[in-house]
């Protein structure tokens, strides 16, 4: 079963759906985009859930970004998921549920012409360099904390041959962050509108910036996300008028380090 809670107490940093004073709805129906393949890294990483009753109407709606191209733009993202004492030099775990919000970049997608093929071409066994998913629209951001040696997109960049200040930014200053396991779903924000949908965390590692080494949620690491405008045909096939309301999720978010499996790839 899955439910949606909205906090209605005084307390804005509560567990909504540990707290008797937050409203619950409850899903009839939880539909994932046909396309998906349970993949970590898949475009389709999203589903819609229909709630069974209409949202209560001082629960603010938002509209979907139109456009399919995020690259360079900025967004504010929201998510329940972990919290570190440290935040992006890793400390404490402070546990998940609590409603947190930052900012960030999408620094570019797996099919950016600029990589020529690098992440999405496929082998003789029919693999990209993820997998089998499809991972064109794949967007992604990475966890800057004002320092060029953790800088993983321009890190990236440089080892694939391309630079410039589409990879190489060192960050929105304080109120940067990156997702964190139990964000998954959660919405990416432009100007007001839902772009993307959180999907999943990467990490190449120290040899790439990442200052916790492993999967963690420090800087310089990836965070994914599944397009709302490239996967809005499917979205909008869900669409049911009122008394039913909407909620976009995705599957993956699962904390992972993926090294690469080609010889290709070494460099």
């Amino acid at each position: 079963m899955v439910e949606v809670y909205f906090n209605d107490s005084a307390d804005r940093d509560t567990v909504a759906y540990a707290n008797p004073a937050s409203t619950r709805y409850e899903a009839t129906a939880f539909v994932a985009h046909q396309n998906y393949t349970g993949e970590v890294i898949d475009q389709h990483d999203i589903a819609v859930v229909t709630l069974g009753q209409a949202v209560d109407a001082r629960y603010k709606s938002y509209g979907l970004f139109g456009s399919a191209d995020l690259t360079g733009q900025d967004f504010n993202v929201a998510g329940y998921g972990g919290r570190s004492s440290g935040g992006g030099n890793v400390g404490a775990d402070l546990g998940t549920g609590r409603l947190r919000q930052g900012d960030n970049r999408f620094d570019f997608s797996f099919g950016d012409a600029d990589f020529a093929g690098f992440w999405t071409d496929r082998d003789a066994n029919g693999e990209n360099f993820f997998g089998f998913a499809e991972i064109d629209n794949v967007w992604l951001s990475d966890f800057d904390n004002g320092l060029a040696v953790n800088d993983l997109s321009c890190r990236i960049g440089a080892a694939l041959g391309v630079s410039g200040a589409k990879y190489c930014n060192t960050g929105r200053g304080a109120t940067e962050v990156g997702v964190a396991g139990g964000d998954s779903g959660g919405p990416e924000f432009i100007n007001g509108a839902i772009a993307a949908v959180t999907s999943f965390g990467l990490s190449f590692g120290t040899g790439f910036g990442d200052v916790g080494g492993g999967l963690n949620s420090s800087f310089g690491e990836f965070s994914g996300y599944a397009s709302v405008a490239y996967n809005y045909d499917f979205i909008m096939s869900r669409y049911i008028p009122e008394p039913s309301s909407l909620a976009l999720v995705a599957f993956a978010g699962v904390a992972l380090v993926l090294r690469r499996r080609k010889a290709a790839a070494q460099a």
